[in-house]
């Protein structure tokens, strides 16, 4: 056997054992990474997506509406909704078992037996999950779009055959009507949302995998994944019900600056997919500092879960 043939990985979850450094270890993570994306999708996700991508995009036509704008609006908020929930239970669901199942595979044991550090396989695992929430979402972001823009044209088309027919049609009377609808049709705002719904769902999955180093069943790290994802959302209320008007703002940073630390403040996120719904959209400027906080969210709990992982016995 040639040296060649035997540094080829043995199986999709192994990596190369000769790779060093830092070409090494990107390497080895990203043969975790798409390992992981090969299992996640053998469970069939795609096929649950597609039903209810369908099932969610039937139930805002279904809705009786008042005007061309509410329509609109109703498609793209169910559209939001649909991705946010979907991103959100794929983050908790698919990251809580993977390593109960490489342990119940031992393909946990078959990975760490090579030179792989522990930490480049949280990262990878991390990173399997992030991809396939991404490629969920750019699936829906292009199928939604498509609906959106396909009802646009078609409630434009009637609105400006209506005037017609009235005989009130003109050139300023067009545009206005053109601009109205489009204003709550496909816009760079609905784009904008589905990607802060990917940051929400990137710390998500780095928040629960964190989780699952230290817990000791699947089932409490769904769970608590769930609480996590609730108390994140419920972060910005419980502050103003409250501290707001009861301790001074140096206390209530004290208070809530840990608490943020610990459970993300999801709502954070939420304000771009809030922005998308009134057809806006965040400008990239806050776009651009939602990432950076996604980025230092995970990389507290990468930090955290990795001195965890590195002490737990196998």
């Amino acid at each position: 056997m040639s040296d060649s043939d035997s540094s080829r990985p043995t199986d999709p979850g192994s990596p190369p054992l000769q790779n060093s450094g830092l070409g090494g270890a990107l390497w080895r993570v990203w043969v975790l990474a798409c390992s992981t994306l090969t299992q996640l999708v053998r469970m069939k996700v795609f096929v649950f997506l597609i039903l209810a991508t369908l099932v969610l995009a039937a139930m805002a036509f279904a809705v009786v509406t008042f005007s061309p704008e509410e329509e609109l609006k109703l498609i793209r908020d169910v559209a939001l909704g649909s991705m946010h929930l979907f991103a959100s239970l794929l983050a908790i669901a698919a990251t809580a078992i993977l390593l109960p199942r490489d342990v119940e595979d031992r393909t946990l044991y078959t990975i760490l037996s090579k030179p792989v550090p522990r930490y480049e396989y949280l990262i990878g695992k991390w990173l399997g999950v992030v991809l396939l929430i991404g490629i969920c979402l750019l699936f829906m972001d292009l199928f939604y779009s498509a609906i959106l823009w396909w009802r646009q044209e078609s409630l434009i088309q009637a609105q400006l055959a209506a005037f017609e027919a009235a005989g009130q049609l003109d050139a300023g009377l067009a545009e206005e009507v053109r601009t109205a609808i489009a204003s709550q049709g496909l816009t760079w705002g609905f784009h904008s949302g589905a990607f802060g719904i990917l940051l929400q769902g990137a710390v998500l999955t780095s928040a629960v995998l964190l989780l699952s180093t230290i817990a000791t069943s699947t089932l409490f790290t769904i769970l608590a994944g769930v609480a996590v994802l609730l108390i994140g959302h419920g972060q910005e209320l419980a502050r103003r019900y409250f501290l707001e008007g009861q301790v001074s703002t140096t206390m209530e940073r004290l208070i809530a600056t840990p608490v943020a630390i610990v459970f993300p403040d999801f709502s954070l996120f939420q304000s771009a997919a809030d922005a998308a719904s009134v057809g806006t959209g965040l400008p990239l400027g806050d776009l651009l500092r939602l990432t950076t906080i996604a980025v230092l969210y995970i990389l507290v709990y990468k930090i955290a879960a990795s001195l965890i992982f590195a002490e737990r016995e196998l």
